[in-house]
């Protein structure tokens, strides 16, 4: 499989300054921001429904084979679900105020879920391959 250029990486958008008025959203932070919102609420998953129907999953795999998911997998999906939803409200209020309080609580948002995602799934790819 090919690897995808780094400006379509999650960690692209982590990089000191992506999301400043400088960086990645520049002039337009504000109508990007609304997209971007509009993108994980209306157009995705409604924020964290996906995650929340995941720990679902996760809580059923973990009683039926326990080994195969790690104990605090479903709790990290769940409190995925929430900070997906925290993040499509940060950068609503950023397309209608786009001062950098609101662009720093709107990166500090993306920064717990890549934290939170990157546990999960690393957890579950390395219990993954202990049981494989």
């Amino acid at each position: 499989m090919k690897e995808s250029p780094d400006y379509r990486k999650i960690e692209a958008l982590m990089q000191p300054g992506r999301l400043t008025r400088d960086g990645m959203l520049g002039d337009d932070r504000r109508s990007l921001a609304r997209y971007a919102s509009d993108c994980i609420e209306k157009f995705g998953t409604g924020g964290g429904n996906f995650r929340t129907m995941y720990a679902e999953f996760l809580r059923q795999a973990r009683a039926t084979v326990p080994d195969l998911v790690p104990a605090e997998a479903p709790d990290r999906a769940a409190l995925a679900a929430t900070r997906w939803s925290e993040l499509a409200s940060h950068l609503a209020e950023l397309a209608e105020d786009a001062g950098e309080e609101v662009t720093e609580r709107a990166v500090e948002a993306l920064s717990r879920i890549v934290v939170l995602e990157t546990q999960l799934f690393e957890s579950l790819a390395a219990r993954a391959q202990a049981t494989a």
